[in-house]
Protein backbone atom coordinates (compact mmCIF):
# COMPACT_ATOMS: atom_id res chain seq x y z
CA UNK A 1 0.00 0.00 0.00
CA UNK A 2 1.67 0.37 0.90
CA UNK A 3 -5.23 5.76 1.96
CA UNK A 4 -16.11 19.24 3.92
CA UNK A 5 -18.10 21.35 4.84
CA UNK A 6 -19.44 22.52 8.79
CA UNK A 7 -18.08 22.87 11.75
CA UNK A 8 -18.59 20.18 14.01
CA UNK A 9 -18.41 19.19 17.82
CA UNK A 10 -15.26 17.32 17.46
CA UNK A 11 -14.12 17.84 13.79
CA UNK A 12 -13.24 20.26 12.36
CA UNK A 13 -13.95 20.34 8.13
CA UNK A 14 -12.95 22.92 5.32
CA UNK A 15 -14.52 22.83 1.90
CA UNK A 16 -12.05 22.64 -1.10
CA UNK A 17 -11.41 23.16 -4.62
CA UNK A 18 -9.96 21.08 -7.87
CA UNK A 19 -9.89 17.62 -9.55
CA UNK A 20 -6.56 15.48 -10.28
CA UNK A 21 -6.03 13.07 -12.32
CA UNK A 22 -6.70 9.59 -11.19
CA UNK A 23 -6.12 5.68 -12.71
CA UNK A 24 -7.92 2.74 -12.34
CA UNK A 25 -7.52 -0.97 -11.34
CA UNK A 26 -7.91 -3.18 -14.20
CA UNK A 27 -9.31 -5.91 -12.87
CA UNK A 28 -11.94 -6.89 -10.44
CA UNK A 29 -15.66 -5.87 -9.83
CA UNK A 30 -16.07 -2.18 -10.93
CA UNK A 31 -18.86 -0.47 -8.58
CA UNK A 32 -18.62 3.05 -9.43
CA UNK A 33 -17.79 5.86 -12.61
CA UNK A 34 -15.70 9.05 -12.01
CA UNK A 35 -15.94 11.18 -9.50
CA UNK A 36 -14.91 9.91 -6.27
CA UNK A 37 -15.50 12.12 -2.86
CA UNK A 38 -15.64 11.28 0.58
CA UNK A 39 -18.54 13.59 1.07
CA UNK A 40 -19.43 16.70 3.55
CA UNK A 41 -18.64 14.93 6.77
CA UNK A 42 -14.95 13.81 5.94
CA UNK A 43 -11.93 15.54 3.37
CA UNK A 44 -11.08 13.42 0.44
CA UNK A 45 -7.63 13.62 -0.59
CA UNK A 46 -5.62 11.86 -3.87
CA UNK A 47 -3.31 9.17 -2.41
CA UNK A 48 -0.05 9.00 -5.04
CA UNK A 49 2.44 6.16 -4.01
CA UNK A 50 6.10 6.99 -4.13
CA UNK A 51 8.53 4.12 -3.80
CA UNK A 52 9.86 3.63 -7.14
CA UNK A 53 7.72 4.94 -10.66
CA UNK A 54 4.15 4.93 -10.92
CA UNK A 55 3.48 2.43 -8.16
CA UNK A 56 -0.16 2.92 -7.37
CA UNK A 57 -2.88 5.48 -6.62
CA UNK A 58 -5.27 5.66 -4.13
CA UNK A 59 -7.93 7.51 -2.21
CA UNK A 60 -7.91 8.93 1.36
CA UNK A 61 -10.99 9.84 3.33
CA UNK A 62 -9.55 12.14 6.32
CA UNK A 63 -11.23 13.32 9.72
CA UNK A 64 -8.42 15.48 11.81
CA UNK A 65 -9.35 16.51 15.13
CA UNK A 66 -8.83 19.96 15.96
CA UNK A 67 -9.38 19.78 19.61
CA UNK A 68 -6.13 17.55 20.05
CA UNK A 69 -3.59 20.23 21.21
CA UNK A 70 -0.75 21.14 18.50
CA UNK A 71 2.14 20.07 21.23
CA UNK A 72 1.23 16.50 21.56
CA UNK A 73 0.61 14.34 24.52
CA UNK A 74 -3.30 13.32 23.55
CA UNK A 75 -4.25 9.86 24.17
CA UNK A 76 -6.95 9.84 21.04
CA UNK A 77 -5.89 10.61 17.13
CA UNK A 78 -5.34 13.53 16.30
CA UNK A 79 -6.34 11.97 12.52
CA UNK A 80 -8.38 9.34 11.07
CA UNK A 81 -9.07 7.92 7.54
CA UNK A 82 -9.94 5.15 5.34
CA UNK A 83 -7.69 4.39 2.57
CA UNK A 84 -8.07 2.07 -0.89
CA UNK A 85 -6.52 2.26 -4.39
CA UNK A 86 -4.36 -0.31 -6.17
CA UNK A 87 -0.76 -1.03 -5.94
CA UNK A 88 1.16 -1.67 -9.26
CA UNK A 89 3.44 -3.47 -8.10
CA UNK A 90 1.20 -6.51 -6.47
CA UNK A 91 -1.84 -6.08 -9.36
CA UNK A 92 -4.21 -5.93 -6.75
CA UNK A 93 -6.27 -3.67 -4.62
CA UNK A 94 -6.41 -2.76 -1.41
CA UNK A 95 -8.08 -1.23 1.57
CA UNK A 96 -7.14 -0.18 5.17
CA UNK A 97 -7.82 2.32 7.82
CA UNK A 98 -5.59 4.00 10.30
CA UNK A 99 -5.03 7.04 12.91
CA UNK A 100 -2.13 9.21 13.71
CA UNK A 101 -1.15 10.55 16.88
CA UNK A 102 -0.07 14.16 17.73
CA UNK A 103 3.23 13.64 19.20
CA UNK A 104 4.80 15.71 21.99
CA UNK A 105 6.69 18.68 21.40
CA UNK A 106 7.09 17.03 17.07
CA UNK A 107 5.33 18.59 14.19
CA UNK A 108 5.35 15.12 12.95
CA UNK A 109 1.73 12.69 13.35
CA UNK A 110 2.84 9.37 14.73
CA UNK A 111 0.70 6.63 12.59
CA UNK A 112 -0.85 3.19 13.83
CA UNK A 113 -2.42 1.67 10.52
CA UNK A 114 -3.62 -1.48 9.27
CA UNK A 115 -5.03 -3.31 6.32
CA UNK A 116 -7.84 -5.50 5.59
CA UNK A 117 -7.57 -9.01 3.96
CA UNK A 118 -10.15 -11.44 3.27
CA UNK A 119 -12.80 -9.98 0.31
CA UNK A 120 -10.09 -10.19 -2.32
CA UNK A 121 -7.53 -7.33 -0.82
CA UNK A 122 -3.77 -8.23 -2.02
CA UNK A 123 -2.28 -7.34 1.06
CA UNK A 124 -2.67 -7.41 4.95
CA UNK A 125 0.40 -5.01 6.37
CA UNK A 126 0.00 -3.56 10.22
CA UNK A 127 1.84 -0.92 11.01
CA UNK A 128 2.46 0.23 15.14
CA UNK A 129 4.28 3.35 14.50
CA UNK A 130 7.44 3.55 12.38
CA UNK A 131 5.33 5.66 10.36
CA UNK A 132 4.71 9.25 10.31
CA UNK A 133 2.91 12.04 8.44
CA UNK A 134 4.32 15.10 7.60
CA UNK A 135 2.37 18.60 6.37
CA UNK A 136 4.28 19.39 3.56
CA UNK A 137 2.16 22.47 2.11
CA UNK A 138 -1.33 24.20 4.20
CA UNK A 139 -1.75 23.63 7.95
CA UNK A 140 -4.09 21.39 10.12
CA UNK A 141 -6.99 21.21 10.18
CA UNK A 142 -7.06 21.10 6.17
CA UNK A 143 -3.67 20.56 4.88
CA UNK A 144 -3.49 20.56 1.28
CA UNK A 145 -0.56 18.07 0.88
CA UNK A 146 1.08 15.51 2.97
CA UNK A 147 3.71 13.35 3.23
CA UNK A 148 3.27 9.57 4.83
CA UNK A 149 6.57 7.84 5.27
CA UNK A 150 8.09 4.72 6.98
CA UNK A 151 11.33 5.36 8.53
CA UNK A 152 11.86 1.39 9.37
CA UNK A 153 11.59 -0.15 5.91
CA UNK A 154 10.92 2.59 3.37
CA UNK A 155 8.09 0.23 2.10
CA UNK A 156 5.33 2.88 2.98
CA UNK A 157 6.21 6.56 1.20
CA UNK A 158 2.58 8.16 -0.31
CA UNK A 159 1.68 12.06 -0.90
CA UNK A 160 -1.57 12.83 0.03
CA UNK A 161 -2.96 16.08 -1.97
CA UNK A 162 -6.31 17.31 -1.04
CA UNK A 163 -8.80 17.79 -4.03
CA UNK A 164 -12.62 18.19 -4.05
CA UNK A 165 -13.58 15.12 -5.84
CA UNK A 166 -11.24 12.24 -7.63
CA UNK A 167 -12.05 10.74 -10.49
CA UNK A 168 -11.86 7.08 -9.41
CA UNK A 169 -13.16 3.40 -10.00
CA UNK A 170 -13.25 1.09 -7.06
CA UNK A 171 -12.81 -2.41 -7.85
CA UNK A 172 -13.46 -3.44 -4.25
CA UNK A 173 -15.74 -6.28 -3.30
CA UNK A 174 -17.74 -5.27 -0.51
CA UNK A 175 -16.80 -5.53 3.03
CA UNK A 176 -17.55 -9.03 4.76
CA UNK A 177 -14.70 -10.04 6.18
CA UNK A 178 -11.59 -8.31 8.30
CA UNK A 179 -8.71 -10.15 7.78
CA UNK A 180 -5.81 -11.10 11.16
CA UNK A 181 -5.33 -7.45 12.07
CA UNK A 182 -8.80 -6.90 13.39
CA UNK A 183 -11.22 -8.04 15.77
CA UNK A 184 -14.50 -8.48 13.19
CA UNK A 185 -18.74 -7.90 14.79
CA UNK A 186 -21.07 -9.47 13.64
CA UNK A 187 -23.67 -6.22 14.27
CA UNK A 188 -27.45 -6.47 15.16
CA UNK A 189 -29.63 -3.45 15.65
CA UNK A 190 -32.62 -2.79 18.35
CA UNK A 191 -35.94 -3.65 16.82
CA UNK A 192 -34.46 -5.52 14.26
CA UNK A 193 -33.87 -3.02 12.07
CA UNK A 194 -30.78 -4.14 9.96
CA UNK A 195 -27.58 -6.03 10.47
CA UNK A 196 -23.88 -4.84 9.80
CA UNK A 197 -20.03 -5.86 10.52
CA UNK A 198 -17.42 -3.77 11.96
CA UNK A 199 -13.71 -4.61 11.83
CA UNK A 200 -12.34 -3.15 14.73
CA UNK A 201 -8.35 -1.92 15.26
CA UNK A 202 -6.80 -1.96 18.75
CA UNK A 203 -4.32 0.30 19.54
CA UNK A 204 -2.43 -0.31 23.01
CA UNK A 205 -5.24 -2.67 23.75
CA UNK A 206 -8.14 -0.26 23.19
CA UNK A 207 -10.63 0.51 19.99
CA UNK A 208 -9.02 3.06 18.20
CA UNK A 209 -10.78 3.13 14.91
CA UNK A 210 -13.48 0.61 13.04
CA UNK A 211 -14.64 0.03 9.32
CA UNK A 212 -18.35 -0.52 9.59
CA UNK A 213 -20.24 -1.64 6.65
CA UNK A 214 -23.99 -2.63 6.83
CA UNK A 215 -27.96 -1.61 6.24
CA UNK A 216 -29.60 -0.30 8.65
CA UNK A 217 -34.01 0.78 7.83
CA UNK A 218 -33.23 -0.38 4.49
CA UNK A 219 -30.31 1.27 3.62
CA UNK A 220 -27.07 0.32 3.60
CA UNK A 221 -24.15 2.38 4.71
CA UNK A 222 -19.97 2.32 5.38
CA UNK A 223 -18.74 3.86 8.40
CA UNK A 224 -15.53 4.92 9.84
CA UNK A 225 -15.43 5.35 13.57
CA UNK A 226 -12.91 6.17 16.23
CA UNK A 227 -12.45 7.12 19.96
CA UNK A 228 -12.61 10.54 20.94
CA UNK A 229 -11.67 11.88 24.24
CA UNK A 230 -15.07 11.15 25.82
CA UNK A 231 -16.55 7.71 23.86
CA UNK A 232 -16.71 7.46 19.96
CA UNK A 233 -17.41 9.25 17.05
CA UNK A 234 -18.29 7.63 13.73
CA UNK A 235 -19.32 9.39 10.14
CA UNK A 236 -20.41 7.42 7.01
CA UNK A 237 -18.48 7.59 3.68
CA UNK A 238 -21.11 9.84 1.86
CA UNK A 239 -20.27 8.78 -2.06
CA UNK A 240 -22.98 6.60 -3.80
CA UNK A 241 -20.50 3.94 -4.08
CA UNK A 242 -20.40 3.03 -0.33
CA UNK A 243 -24.48 3.53 0.30
CA UNK A 244 -27.53 5.63 0.96
CA UNK A 245 -26.67 6.84 4.31
CA UNK A 246 -24.75 9.98 5.33
CA UNK A 247 -24.66 10.25 8.75
CA UNK A 248 -22.32 12.24 11.10
CA UNK A 249 -21.73 11.21 14.48
CA UNK A 250 -20.06 13.41 16.94
CA UNK A 251 -17.21 12.85 19.33
CA UNK A 252 -19.00 11.50 22.39
CA UNK A 253 -22.24 10.52 21.13
CA UNK A 254 -21.24 6.57 20.39
CA UNK A 255 -20.57 4.61 23.63
CA UNK A 256 -19.27 0.92 23.69
CA UNK A 257 -19.64 -1.08 26.76
CA UNK A 258 -18.34 -4.43 27.30
CA UNK A 259 -21.30 -7.15 28.05
CA UNK A 260 -21.45 -9.34 31.11
CA UNK A 261 -21.08 -13.11 29.95
CA UNK A 262 -21.28 -16.45 32.08
CA UNK A 263 -18.26 -18.36 31.35
CA UNK A 264 -17.64 -22.06 32.27
CA UNK A 265 -14.22 -22.76 34.45
CA UNK A 266 -12.63 -25.21 36.24
CA UNK A 267 -14.12 -23.71 39.58
CA UNK A 268 -18.05 -23.64 37.56
CA UNK A 269 -19.74 -20.96 35.88
CA UNK A 270 -18.54 -17.36 36.51
CA UNK A 271 -20.05 -14.04 35.10
CA UNK A 272 -17.49 -11.84 33.36
CA UNK A 273 -17.36 -8.83 31.02
CA UNK A 274 -15.56 -9.43 27.53
CA UNK A 275 -14.59 -7.92 24.40
CA UNK A 276 -16.68 -10.82 22.63
CA UNK A 277 -19.71 -8.93 23.02
CA UNK A 278 -20.46 -5.22 22.86
CA UNK A 279 -23.51 -3.04 23.64
CA UNK A 280 -23.26 0.19 21.55
CA UNK A 281 -25.56 3.52 22.60
CA UNK A 282 -26.15 5.58 19.59
CA UNK A 283 -27.39 9.21 20.65
CA UNK A 284 -26.25 11.80 17.51
CA UNK A 285 -28.44 14.54 16.19
CA UNK A 286 -31.03 12.37 14.03
CA UNK A 287 -29.67 8.85 14.60
CA UNK A 288 -30.91 6.89 18.42
CA UNK A 289 -30.21 3.17 19.04
CA UNK A 290 -28.52 0.82 20.39
CA UNK A 291 -26.57 -1.90 18.87
CA UNK A 292 -25.19 -5.49 19.98
CA UNK A 293 -21.93 -6.55 18.33
CA UNK A 294 -20.43 -10.46 18.27
CA UNK A 295 -17.47 -11.04 18.11
CA UNK A 296 -16.91 -13.99 15.14
CA UNK A 297 -14.21 -15.21 13.16
CA UNK A 298 -11.97 -12.31 10.91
Amino acid sequence: MKRLGRLVSLFLLVPVVGVLPMRSVQAGHQRQAAGFTCGPHMLTYFAKQRVGVDMGDGVRCVLINPSVPANGGARVPKLVWYGEGWNENSSGVYRHVGVAYQQLGKKTLLVYAAEIGGNGEVSNEVWYGGVYIHVVHGHLPAPTVMDIISTTCGCWRERWTLAQSVPYTSYLKPLKYCGPNFIRYWVSYSGNQGWGVRCAFLVNNKVAVWLGRGSRGGLSYLQIGYRTAKGFGATDLCDPIYGRQCILFPGGSIHLKKDKVTVQTKKGKRTRTTRARLSVNVNAPGARWNETWVKVSS
